[in-house]
């Protein structure tokens, strides 16, 4: 539930919640899951079990090539990165970092573990890694002139986003303004100072502080949002980064450092100054007193099973494609099942229409949709209003829609829709507003707000649900998810010019005389009745309740 654990309170608690939304101090998590824990073994009769670290085919590779410090980054929780190799010590993490995140395979994307089964990192175990959004993995390790840093890397921050997309290891003294030290990171749009230099965006590059001001960079950009083996090797004055196990370097060359004598400071997922952190995931750490040849760079990928991610190819807009295609209506309707006895067809689909949230129909049978083409930060990412009604009609009697009609645009975030009269009711916080065409063009050119004072902000907490009673009034989900919500909305009726303080709960009116009257609720999406006048509501996590007693009975 909404109950994260500490790490994730400084990247704003479950998903991107406040932290606050469970209500408990920062440490509830932990402290839940040790009594439940102690419950359990007091019930067992026998301790807990311990986590223990597993290895695939991958993982005894590197171990068979004796690295000095290995962090698997498979913890669960805690700042504590512990050193598999148990030579140099544990790293810590900073805030700003997530722990247990789906590790290093060959898919694409935000995507959920792969099922407990074999794989090269893991074994039988569910490969993890360590997810990094401002903060870093920081350790002490000492360096003599030749030594190799290896990794898994996932970017999940696009190149053009920022001067450099992101730092993976960097030595130096921490907080150096100067950034004393040698950082590889990933390009971004810098092109040097006046903006003459190559084009580096999203390949590897490596840095040797703000004083000597020297980048050396890759060939390759790296496949958005997939996972790329990197190694860095230093051989006294010279270095080379190899990428996705290719024996020939992806850079290469003479490269002084300036890593200030006796500093062992050492960073993974940001640099040394804080600067240009990583937005993205690490695998798999692994650093070497020595310099790894070309082939056992090779064979350590080889080990992983996996093939170079292919770059995705940026269309003309400057957007890559999505990295799941998405379907045809055909290829969609493969998808769905039914049971014995039941059919579906297929009546609209996109270019018709698209981002549909609600829909109604008139007595014409045409098919009013509700567009939310603005969810969830505007048009233009700074809220601009950009929701849309259609209207679809069935010209030649088919049975299929094939004439869209733009009734109207530049709704903001609407979620509902009625039709009535000779026009349609809309749930556009903060009102609720009766649409018409007065002269016949298909478009909206009357509006007239019903209600005003609909909670905003979380555009997945606003009234929706727009449904006619029994009793001949419209009835309406106030958004909340829980009675706690909005305890203090108010709504003002423009045709009555009544206020009602309706809080939390549902809500009826009549659009003709405007009377409003509260509900029992809330409902976060949908508010729906049987034939028989039973009232049912919803929450994200609790798929259907009723409403047994109406408000105006308790």
């Amino acid at each position: 539930g909404y109950i994260p654990p500490p790490e994730q309170h400084p990247l704003g608690g479950y998903t991107t919640w406040a932290a606050r939304t469970a209500g408990l101090e920062t440490e509830a998590e932990p402290r839940i899951l040790e009594t439940a824990l102690s419950l359990l073994e007091e019930v067992a009769g026998k301790p807990r079990r311990a986590v223990a670290l597993t290895g695939g085919v991958y993982a005894d590779t590197v171990a068979a090539s004796k690295p000095a410090a290995w962090w698997r980054l498979e913890e669960m929780d805690g700042t504590t990165a512990v050193d598999a190799t148990g030579q140099n010590g544990s790293g810590v993490f900073e805030p700003g970092t997530a722990r247990f995140l789906p590790g290093a395979d060959g898919r694409r994307g935000f995507l959920p573990p792969q099922p407990s089964a074999a794989n090269a990192f893991s074994g039988p175990a569910i490969n993890r890694a360590a997810h990094f959004a401002g903060g870093r993995l920081k350790t002490k390790l000492p360096a003599g002139d030749s030594w190799s840093a290896e990794l898994w890397v996932w970017n999940g921050l696009p190149a053009d986003a920022r001067a450099v997309t992101g730092y993976v290891f960097s030595r130096g003294p921490e907080g150096d303004a100067a950034a004393h030290g040698e950082h590889l990171g990933i390009g971004g749009t810098f092109r040097g100072a006046d903006g003459s230099g190559p084009d580096i965006s999203g390949k590897l590059i490596l840095f040797n502080g703000n004083e000597r001001d020297q980048v050396l960079a890759g060939r390759t950009a790296l496949a958005f949002q997939a996972w790329h083996h990197v190694v860095l090797v230093r051989e006294g004055g010279k270095v080379r980064v190899h990428l996705d196990g290719n024996p020939e370097p992806e850079l290469a060359g003479d490269f002084a450092h300036t890593v200030p004598a006796g500093c062992d400071e050492v960073f993974f997922g940001g640099r040394n100054d804080g600067l240009f952190g990583l937005e993205g995931k690490l695998d798999e750490i692994a650093f070497y007193n020595r310099a790894l040849a070309p082939a056992e760079i090779a064979a350590h990928y080889a080990a992983s099973g996996l093939t170079p991610p292919v770059k995705a190819v940026v269309a003309a807009t400057g957007t890559p494609p999505p990295l799941t295609p998405p379907l045809s209506p055909q290829e969609s309707m493969g998808k769905i099942h039914v049971r014995a006895g039941y059919g579906f067809e297929l009546v609209a689909s996109e270019p018709l229409l698209a981002d549909p949230v609600a829909i109604d129909w008139d007595l014409a049978g045409r098919l009013w949709v509700v567009e939310m083409a603005d969810y969830p930060l505007g048009m233009d990412g700074k809220g601009s209003p950009g929701g849309r009604v259609r209207m679809l009609e069935d010209t030649d009697g088919d049975g299929r829609y094939d004439k869209s009609t733009l009734f109207a645009e530049g709704l903001n975030f609407p979620t509902g829709l009625l039709t009535w009269r000779d026009g349609v009711i809309v749930t556009a916080a903060p009102d609720i507003l009766f649409l018409r065409d007065t002269d016949g063009d298909g478009r909206a050119d009357s509006k007239d707000v019903l209600i005003s004072g609909l909670l905003e902000g979380n555009q997945q907490l606003r009234a929706n649900g727009l449904r006619w009673g029994l009793d001949n009034w419209v009835y309406c989900a106030a958004g909340g998810h829980h009675g706690e919500y909005g305890t203090g909305t108010k709504f003002r009726s423009r045709r009555s010019g009544t206020e009602v303080t309706v809080g939390s709960r549902d809500f009826r009116f009549r659009p003709d005389t405007g009377e409003l009257e509260p509900q029992s609720g809330p409902s976060q999406f949908g508010r729906n009745r049987d034939d028989w006048g039973h009232w049912f509501g919803t929450q994200n996590s609790r798929p259907l309740w009723h409403y047994v007693l109406e408000d105006q009975y308790l």
